[in-house]
């Protein structure tokens, strides 16, 4: 079979199956990370071009190229720390069939002559019981690629191929110990990130111990105060609030149940939080919690006057617990932040905020 008719007949037969499985699998991998809750910075995928193909069955010299090329269709997950690229290997392993003769681990590959460090490649195919559902039976004779990398990993495969240098000696002699050193960096900062991931976690758990022995008198930080919020709860009595002082309900009141359940985290991000009380000058948990106990006393006749000055200037706020909790220590500590203070938080939370301080001056803030 010549190139062309090799081509036609992958556009005629093959392609079109793989262009409707792509989009299936791709949304399956990225619902089955999801369940696992493994946080991914990226996941794509692609299907090959009538060419490429015609390239590759050309290398192969294969007398049935569409049986011998098994990446067709390749997915690529790109993960923040090196070690979940095994993690998410397990995923795979489990939920589909490996072919373990056709995959191939080029982080063990690499030889030692050769720059920076590779992925995980994985080929696979559906198998029991999905492979007999309905939805999926007719796929289940496709194959497909998926590679696994971290983030910098990813970052020196992409400028490593415009640097076009495979190994130590294709490089010019002046330049190969700086491209060593580079890609010795790259593999310390992966490491180091799965380092820094794993040291953090077990802080947030001594900090949890502390928060549930009632030693507050602990520095205040992201984590320390994810976790006093986590066992503090009371979301739903600060989401209240702002209902009660008249802003509007989280997505018409959908969201209500999560914020039942104590999630602070349902819309905003504790760190918008931590800014403002950082900022205010605040340095424990302990220290928190006895602003938190005052600025509920007036909650919700502070949080509505905050909210006239907003429909004053056509705005408009949801009733978020972090959100609330932030206004009201903005209000209680308007004396110790900066003129120039600037509130993070979502655009509409940022610009919302900002109506209300360009309105008063940040010294008289306490009164809005």
């Amino acid at each position: 079979m010549n190139d062309k008719d090799l081509e036609q007949q992958y556009k005629r037969v093959l392609r079109p199956r793989y262009e409707e499985y792509g989009p299936r699998l791709f949304a399956l991998v990225k619902e089955l990370l999801a369940k696992e809750s493994v946080d991914v910075a990226q996941v794509e995928y692609r299907i090959k071009q009538a060419k490429s193909v015609s390239r590759k069955a050309k290398g192969k010299r294969s007398a049935d190229p569409f049986k011998d090329i098994k990446d067709f269709l390749g997915l690529r997950v790109i993960t923040y720390y090196t070690d979940d690229v095994e993690s998410i290997a397990g995923i795979i392993r489990r939920e589909f069939r490996v072919d373990k003769k056709h995959s191939v681990d080029k982080r063990v590959e690499l030889g030692v002559d050769a720059f920076g460090y590779a992925s995980l490649h994985l080929v696979f195919r559906l198998k029991s019981p999905r492979k007999s559902l309905a939805e999926w039976r007719e796929f289940a004779d496709l194959t497909a690629e998926i590679q696994i990398r971290s983030v910098l990993q990813h970052a020196w495969a992409a400028i490593s191929h415009k640097l076009d240098y495979k190994s130590a000696s294709q490089a010019p002699k002046e330049l190969r110990r700086r491209l060593f050193r580079l890609s010795a960096l790259l593999e310390l900062a992966d490491e180091q990130f799965a380092t820094l991931r794993s040291d953090s976690a077990a802080i947030a758990k001594e900090y949890a111990k502390e928060v549930t022995r009632g030693k507050l008198d602990i520095p205040l930080n992201l984590s320390s105060l994810r976790e006093y919020l986590r066992t503090l709860g009371g979301a739903h009595k600060w989401y209240k609030f702002g209902v009660s002082a008249g802003m509007d309900e989280l997505h018409g009141g959908k969201e209500l149940n999560r914020v039942k359940r104590d999630e602070w985290e349902v819309v905003s991000q504790i760190s918008w939080l931590l800014s403002t009380l950082q900022a205010a000058g605040l340095n424990t948990i302990a220290e928190f919690k006895v602003l938190l106990e005052t600025i509920e006393e007036n909650a919700v006749s502070h949080l509505h006057d905050f909210l006239e000055v907003v429909e004053k200037h056509n705005e408009m706020f949801q009733s978020i617990p972090i959100d609330n909790v932030t206004v009201l220590v903005t209000k209680a500590k308007a004396d110790k932040l900066s003129p120039d203070f600037e509130w993070g938080g979502t655009a509409q939370f940022r610009e919302t905020i900002q109506t209300a301080i360009s309105t008063y001056q940040i010294e008289n803030l306490c009164c809005f």
